[in-house]
């Protein structure tokens, strides 16, 4: 009995050695491995939290790390002999954008509309600033209000009044022969008037027959007709 007894102690003494044995096993592996190196812990921040680390410091057993990203500025500690993150701290927001170019805005309208982009300017400042833009195209002008972030917060349309292009099928020298078709004598002036609302553009000249008679002939400056004859008193 006294042996049985003696037996049991000895294997429990045994066994709470071998589990000493065991946990300092562990310790001692944990605390011999090697602490992580910059390089190392620079790709594991920068991994873990998509950015860029732009200053490291070595602290104790613990690397400081500044990164920038699309999120602002944060300060993380890691602890080198764990690669854990021990501590995350934002110290700066992201930066207000930049104001947008004139490309930029450029795009942001010819998405909406087809046209040429004849004039852009600003108004305002940060974030109460707008862009005034204007388009035109064959028919119309368009002119956009865009907020500082590229939104377009308000659209004016206004008609375009084109002034028509001359076509002339005579010219001055043509007009003259048409004149003195219709009437011998001397040309004293021509003139090209492009014709009120209604009217056709047309020459006038003024022809002196050879017996003092004055006559203005007006003629069609596309057609040639022959469209009033005047006599002076």
């Amino acid at each position: 009995m006294i042996r049985s007894s003696a037996r049991k102690l000895i294997l429990a003494i045994i066994a709470f050695a071998l589990f000493i044995v065991f946990i300092w096993q562990i310790i001692h592996s944990v605390s011999s491995a090697d602490p992580m190196n910059e390089k190392e812990a620079v790709e594991q921040v920068e991994g873990q939290y998509n950015g860029e680390v732009t200053e490291v410091q070595l602290d104790g057993d613990k690397y400081k790390f500044t990164l920038t990203s699309e999120l602002g500025t944060h300060l993380i500690y890691l602890n080198r002999q764990t690669a854990e993150v021990i501590h995350l701290e934002q110290v700066a927001s992201i930066k207000d954008k930049e104001d947008l170019t004139d490309e930029e805005i450029k795009d942001i309208v010819l998405k909406e509309q087809d046209g040429k982009v004849t004039s852009i300017t600003s108004e305002g400042k940060k974030d109460d600033k707008k862009f005034k833009v204007v388009l035109e195209d064959d028919l119309t002008r368009y002119k956009y209000s865009v907020s500082a972030h590229g939104e377009i917060l308000e659209i004016e349309e206004e008609e375009r009044h084109h002034k028509k292009p001359h076509q002339t099928r005579v010219s001055a020298e043509h007009a003259v022969e048409i004149t003195r078709a219709e009437i011998s004598g001397k040309v004293d002036d021509v003139e090209y008037e492009e014709g009120e609302e209604g009217e056709p553009p047309h020459f006038i000249v003024e022809i002196e027959r050879g017996d003092g008679m004055e006559a203005e002939i007006q003629i069609h400056a596309i057609s040639g007709d022959v469209l009033s004859i005047s006599w002076e008193d």
